[in-house]
């Protein structure tokens, strides 16, 4: 796990890689461009959290649709990291950290535009958004590439003498 300069109790940097060794079946959701600024409408999140603030969690993936967005601006820094969309349709709640926000295309996600902190299960959630780390995503994971292919390599020689 690699995470990004997270500091208990601030939203902001709430955002980390996972590495898996072997590659999962499934189509990624690609990251939106860094250019992409300014949250287009409408957007979308999914999770498998709590239903209500007092519910019960859900058994199987909701989708929610987030309209109205603004910006969480508690200091000037926040445009560029963070993003509070609000819903008429629901929240995101406890046990959604960690979900998607992305925009739609027709019914389809485009990319992967955010990542759910929290939210207060009613209409508004709190999202990193991931295009404000992609300098860092693209380092970190040639990084931790070349580093893998290193070892293997050097796995690949050892043996070789064994």
């Amino acid at each position: 796990m690699f995470c990004f300069r997270y500091v208990d109790g601030d939203m902001r940097n709430d955002i980390g890689l996972v590495y898996l060794e072997e590659p999962l079946d499934i189509e990624p959701l690609k990251l939106c461009k860094r250019s992409y600024f300014g949250a287009p409408s409408p957007l979308a999140a999914c999770g498998m959290g709590k239903v209500s603030k007092d519910g019960v969690k859900s058994d199987f993936l909701r989708e929610v649709l987030q309209f109205e967005t603004y910006y969480c601006e508690k200091d000037p820094g926040d445009r560029e990291l963070l993003i509070c969309p609000t819903s008429p349709s629901g929240g995101i709640c406890q046990g959604d950290s960690g979900s998607p926000l992305y925009p739609l295309q027709g019914k389809k996600p485009l990319c992967l535009y955010g990542v759910v902190v929290s939210g207060d299960c009613v209409n508004t959630g709190v999202f990193t958004r991931v295009t404000g780390y992609s300098d860092w995503i693209y380092t970190t994971m040639k990084v931790v590439t070349k580093f893998v292919r290193n070892e293997l390599h050097q796995i690949t020689a050892d043996s070789n003498f064994v």
